[in-house]
């Protein structure tokens, strides 16, 4: 996403009317989410990990990107769901602790917003307990490409 707000927006959507669900979002838009959305609906393969800060506004990417691509009868497949956790509240409390960065009223407000969005992991098709940045991808890669194989998402070669 980086590359992609060091342009403008009509250096990355010349044609403005390719994106066509844009034009009656009901929200204010920043420019990051018109560039991604026209990014992505116009890429083949289409193959994006949506990942930023808290705040900037990845539901509503993902959302007007799936909504473009309904709008185009492109959509053949969505999503896939992973909640990935700290191992437990104690280790997440440490890792704030170690980082130093918060006062300790922030650090418990925190937690109890962890503790809320950790009670949806049901909610979710994959679970996976963070250990490291390394590990954690590896996993992930490793669900991306099972999710590649499912025969729900496959389409079985003519024999």
């Amino acid at each position: 996403v980086a590359d992609l707000l060091e342009c403008t927006v009509e250096e990355a959507l010349p044609l403005m009317e390719n994106v066509s669900s844009l034009t009656s979002a009901k929200i204010d838009l920043l420019p990051h989410q018109v560039v991604l959305t026209h990014r992505v609906a116009t890429a083949y393969p289409r193959r994006f990990l949506i990942a930023d800060e808290v705040g900037l506004g990845k539901t509503i990417e993902a959302a007007l990107i799936l909504r473009e691509l309904v709008s185009r009868g492109e959509l053949k497949r969505a999503l896939m769901t992973v909640f990935l956790t700290p191992p437990s509240l104690k280790s997440l409390e440490q890792r704030l602790l170690k980082r130093g960065a918060d006062a300790p009223a922030v650090i418990q407000k925190r937690l109890s917003v962890a503790r809320q969005e950790i009670a949806q992991w049901k909610n979710f098709e994959y679970l996976l307990l963070s250990s490291s940045i390394e590990e954690d991808l590896r996993r992930m890669l490793a669900i991306v490409e099972a999710e590649k194989m499912r025969s729900l998402r496959v389409q079985a070669p003519e024999f």
